[in-house]
């Protein structure tokens, strides 16, 4: 199936493809890449390095909101493969990892 962007009249993107389906996904893609992720705060901070573009670090960070990332894939669609690379950690750790904040 393909999922295509909408345009939308306001400055935030609408998609055909819902949200859960997008963080599923994003969780398929970050153990099939093997995104791997490092403690800066446990259960609060964590720190991963770009795979396309060496040298780029992305910090997933938990908020009042829920967990967010700086990348370009969290900017754009509101989810992304170290967010939820994150939420896999959590779950081998045994700790609650909560909500992905809404962009």
């Amino acid at each position: 199936m393909n999922w295509t962007l909408r345009p939308s009249n306001t400055d935030t993107s609408t998609f055909s493809k819902p949200q859960p389906a997008r963080q599923i996904e994003a969780r398929s893609r970050a153990r099939t890449r093997r995104v791997r992720v490092e403690v800066v705060e446990p259960g609060r901070h964590y720190i991963t390095r770009s795979q396309s573009q060496p040298g780029l670090i992305y910090h997933v960070i938990k908020t009042s909101h829920g967990w967010t990332c700086d990348c370009d894939g969290y900017a754009y669609t509101g989810c992304c493969k170290h967010v939820a690379q994150v939420e896999r950690r959590s779950e081998r750790e045994g700790w609650r990892f909560g909500l992905v904040a809404p962009r």
